[in-house]
């Protein structure tokens, strides 16, 4: 069987598994979780802004993984050793293109904000909606 434990505020801090081993969960005064460690005692660390955005994650293997955010909270890009993804939005906040070194994703949506093709890597499939705004075809 599986032991939870909480904090005083509710928080997640500890899981044991039927074999005895934890799996911990740390956070700051302000509640974000800075780091968890494994049932092999491998630690995550977390880094997080003012506002409470992940900014950072360092690995059990030490690389950190980094984030950006616009002035409205979206993510814009991830650096993972180097390796930069970046992401854009359409006025309505809709992700509209991921990049990444090995993938390019871009999807389109209509007036009614429905999403209408989608493209991964040169592929598109196409989408259509009936009057009431389900999804009629995909090809």
């Amino acid at each position: 069987r599986y032991d939870f434990t909480y904090d005083p505020e509710l928080r997640l801090t500890g899981v044991r598994n039927p074999g005895g081993l934890v799996w911990d969960y740390r956070y700051d005064p302000a509640g974000r979780l800075i780091a968890e460690s494994d049932f092999d005692n491998r630690t995550q660390q977390y880094a997080h802004d003012a506002v409470g955005h992940l900014v950072s994650r360092k690995t059990p293997l030490g690389e950190t993984v980094s984030f950006d955010y616009d002035v409205l909270g979206r993510p814009t890009s991830k650096n993972a050793a180097g390796a930069l993804t970046t992401y854009a939005y359409d006025i309505a906040g809709r992700l509209t293109e991921a990049v990444s070194p090995h993938s390019t994703l871009t999807r389109d949506y209509d007036t009614l904000g429905r999403l209408t093709a989608e493209t991964v890597d040169g592929h598109t499939t196409r989408y259509t909606h009936d009057i009431l705004g389900r999804r009629t075809s995909r090809t």
